[in-house]
């Protein structure tokens, strides 16, 4: 297979621009950031893995416009609501976001991106503001970036 294809910081931040905020976004309702504990599913499509932790809501705009990062391009995180009372306690691991008929994991739809979670000590995807996560106890993303290479 060949590995030499190239894509322009133009079209990294305008892929990140375009499709990330459209796709979570494509139900009735705002998307949603599931969080877990347990072993991250090989790719989105593959159902869940773990336990769920906690469920976070994005905002209507879950991402600001791309930065350029030489190569490449980033988008961080608007501001996204904390789950006021966690379903379970656990370590979170990893994290999946989707799309949402009404903003709760029930009614989710998509799975669109997922990664590692953890403190900003564990240098993670997706950053809590604590990852052990205790049962009924309110969880914040503090942080969330998501790059793309321009190769």
């Amino acid at each position: 297979m060949a590995s030499a294809s190239e894509i322009s910081n133009a079209l990294a931040k305008a892929m990140l621009d375009n499709a990330v905020n459209s796709l979570l976004n494509e139900g009735a309702g705002y998307g949603i950031v599931n969080i877990y504990s347990g072993s991250l599913p090989s790719n989105c499509e593959a159902n869940d893995t773990g336990t769920l932790l906690a469920t976070c809501m994005l905002s209507s705009l879950p991402f600001g416009a791309a930065t350029d990062t030489l190569p490449g391009a980033r988008i961080t995180a608007n501001i996204i609501a904390d789950d006021p009372s966690a379903v379970v306690g656990g370590t979170a691991s990893h994290y999946r976001a989707f799309s949402s008929d009404d903003g709760t994991n029930a009614n989710r739809l998509n799975c669109h991106i997922q990664g590692s979670a953890g403190e900003a000590a564990d240098s993670t995807d997706l950053t809590l503001d604590v990852k052990l996560i205790v049962l009924g106890a309110s969880v914040s993303i503090t942080s969330w970036t998501i790059s793309m290479p321009e190769s």
